[in-house]
């Protein structure tokens, strides 16, 4: 139990006692996991090598900003992949052998579209898929199984909506102005592409227009007008959301793999889901910007025992043995899977989630399906939560609000406050 009540500290340090002259590999998280996964490192009696834990909230920001000789060996966390961080990290393609080498890692052995995405010096370790939830009574108004897109998921809704005899919406199926989450999945899907560029964050201005005018559009030929979203938000959706599609006041209710699985299975047991996938002529599932990433510091002094790490940690029998410990040790309410995600490891999730999450049996997205994120600022998620959801709030509204900020506005006042 002592280990559970430290994964949630603010700043944790864990040390191991070491033989003399012998130094623990040193790693930087913001995943409070990880001071499980090393404990049973230390302990599973393989070898001398010992690891130890630091946990910075602001992840790539400490990085950012290091001082010298204060550093890393390995680097396990969010937000790690853009051009300012990548230049202080090493090349670990030396980790990767052929099919016969059992001491090295197989490329195989990964979903390819995120080991890409790493570029040879950052490894995938978790990640998370977009969803929609509903109602398992509910089911007879989805139109197709497994997946679905943004239209399908905006006329099924509206096969549910149901009004008084005032006009006023007494079932509404879903709106996308519930979400700022999902708003923000459609400007993914449309390549708006929130980015980092050499001048700070770009993005392309077309593709927002569309996204914002399509969430209009959605609004205006299915739920009338934001002001009815937000009326019916208030009065119905203050539970949680897998409580609140139970309630036949609403259809769809769109979350995450994360938050959903982190229930108990007793209190997601009625309720189903479908990925959200792009309109496109071949859909995409886009992976959630927070994928969980690892990388060993370029100036690390303990590299050999910082790859014996890696090669534990990303093996099959390991994460087999990390949710089994999960599973024994209860911490299942509170996390998912793997570093709070899907492992990016294909066995894992194929032979081993569906034993502790049964709604997977059958209902996992294959490889192809998968699109990595782009390359986003170290900064990205105060920027995201500040400057970019409010905008995205604000201007998918079928109300015209003549004080709306633009973009460029919502920048300077966050780069002069927050930079």
């Amino acid at each position: 139990m002592r280990v559970t009540r430290l994964l949630f500290l603010p700043l944790v340090l864990f040390l191991v006692s070491c033989g003399a002259g012998q130094k623990p590999v040193v790693i930087w998280t913001d995943k409070a996991e990880l001071a499980s996964y090393v404990e049973l490192f230390n302990n599973s009696g393989e070898g001398t090598t010992k690891a130890t834990v630091v946990y910075k909230e602001k992840l790539a920001e400490s990085l950012a900003n290091e001082k010298t000789g204060v550093r890393p060996d390995l680097v396990i966390g969010t937000f790690l992949k853009n051009p300012g961080l990548e230049k202080k990290f090493a090349n670990l393609s030396s980790l990767f052998g052929s099919e016969k080498r059992e001491e090295k890692m197989h490329k195989s052995d990964f979903y390819e579209t995120l080991l890409s995405f790493g570029s040879g010096k950052l490894l995938p370790v978790s990640f998370n898929l977009p969803m929609v939830i509903f109602s398992s009574k509910n089911s007879a108004f989805i139109s197709k199984n497994y997946m679905l897109d943004p239209n399908e998921i905006r006329d099924d809704a509206a096969l549910f909506n149901a009004k008084n005899k005032n006009g006023v919406y007494t079932k509404m199926g879903f709106a996308p102005s519930w979400s700022r989450e999902f708003l923000y999945l459609l400007s993914r899907m449309n390549r708006v592409n929130f980015s980092q560029g050499e001048e700070g964050l770009t993005w392309n201005e077309s593709a927002l227009k569309i996204t914002l005018d399509y969430v209009v559009d959605w609004t205006l030929g299915r739920n009338t007008t934001s002001s009815n979203e937000d009326d019916f938000s208030f009065k119905y959706l203050y539970t949680p959301s897998y409580k609140y599609v139970s309630t036949d006041r609403c259809l769809f209710a769109y979350t995450d793999s994360d938050k959903f699985f982190r229930n108990t299975q007793e209190q997601i047991v009625d309720v189903d889901f479908r990925w959200i996938c792009s309109s496109d002529e071949i859909p995409k599932i886009f992976v959630d910007e927070e994928i969980t990433m690892l990388a060993m510091h370029k100036k690390s002094r303990n590299k050999a025992a910082a790859k014996e790490f890696i090669l534990w940690f990303l093996s099959r029998e390991t994460q087999k043995n990390l949710l089994e410990r999960s599973a024994l040790m209860n911490l299942g309410v509170r996390t998912f899977g793997i570093c709070g995600g899907f492992s990016c490891l294909k066995s894992v999730n194929d032979e081993f989630f569906p034993i502790y999450y049964k709604n997977l049996m059958g209902n996992l997205p294959s490889e192809e399906l998968l699109e990595a994120p782009v390359s986003v600022p170290a900064r990205w998620k105060s920027l995201k939560e500040r400057v970019v959801l409010p905008y995205l709030a604000e201007k998918s509204r079928t109300e015209t609000n003549s004080d709306a900020k633009t973009m460029e506005e919502r920048l300077a006042i966050w780069y002069k406050q927050f930079n």
